[in-house]
């Protein structure tokens, strides 16, 4: 990897994992970019994650709170980008 760009995403679960690998690679094998939708913050042990990760979150998930999410990222002070909820009109 290490004479190799890449990012890492993933959704819900495939968040948790994204963010266990990247923990798990060495110094100069980071990947360039992290992207976690929905991550599952609340089911399981996150780890910490780059700076520069964009984190997505429905304000309404019925599966893992915005809250939970929010207080794993505000530690590490990072964005979460929230969709609304959208009601049809």
């Amino acid at each position: 990897f290490a004479d190799r760009s890449f990012m890492l995403a993933g959704f819900s679960f495939g968040a948790y994992v994204a963010s266990q690998a990247a923990a798990r690679l060495p110094e100069g094998a980071r990947p360039q970019r992290m992207v976690l939708v929905g991550p599952s913050t609340e089911r399981q042990q996150m780890a910490p994650v780059p700076a520069d990760t964009v984190v997505i979150h429905g304000e309404t998930d019925d599966v893992v709170p915005l809250a939970a999410t929010l207080a794993w990222a505000r530690p590490q002070s990072l964005p979460v980008i929230v969709f609304p909820l959208l009601l049809a009109i």
